[in-house]
């Protein structure tokens, strides 16, 4: 599988990983604070459990318990994550190839697993893109009993996906921790 990132410089992905991870971070607080009137009864999560509703008629519970300026909201955050997508993609795509490369030169185990997630990441935001579409369409009132179980399965996915990604990233960096602690002193 041919490595997304091999084209750029050491520099380069690195101030890549760190401009799309305060992308992410950014949006991800837009989100925090804006998403508080999408979460009802009906969506305890907010915008996640819009995500998860598998039926139409979840859908249209959790439609009914928003109001006019909460769909606004909900219309808002559907077309502020397409920015994120691509954020999240490159910054733990990135994180995830750092991470092979370094636990290859560790000889640790997973250091294979890199550049594989790096792709399933930028998967993981397609799959979102095609919620989103879905999302909108059921926002809009499209009503289908296909979307919210497409909605579903993609989410599931997508979140599973971006969930392997960042436990190898918390893998690699805990064994980088690991790596850099002082060797014990020996028994005298």
């Amino acid at each position: 599988m041919p490595d997304l990132y091999a084209g750029l410089s050491m520099l380069m992905r690195r101030r890549l990983m760190w401009i799309a991870s305060g992308v992410s971070i950014l949006v991800l607080s837009v989100f925090n604070g804006m998403g508080a009137p999408l979460t009802t009864p009906a969506a305890p999560w907010g915008m996640i459990s819009f995500q998860l509703a598998r039926t139409p008629e979840q859908v249209q519970a959790i439609l009914a318990s928003w109001d006019t300026l909460t769909r606004q909201i909900a219309a808002f955050c559907l077309g502020l994550d397409y920015l994120f997508m691509p954020a999240y993609a490159l910054a733990i795509g990135l994180a995830a190839r750092w991470v092979g490369v370094a636990l290859k030169q560790r000889g640790w185990p997973l250091s294979g697993s890199g550049v594989p997630l790096a792709w399933a990441v930028w998967l993981a935001a397609l799959l979102d893109a095609i919620e989103n579409a879905a999302q909108t369409a059921m926002l809009f009132g499209r009503s289908n009993t296909i979307l919210p179980g497409l909605t579903w399965m993609v989410a599931l996915v997508k979140f599973g996906l971006v969930f392997a990604a960042l436990v190898y990233v918390f893998y690699g960096l805990a064994v980088r921790l690991v790596i850099r602690l002082p060797e014990p002193a020996a028994h005298v």
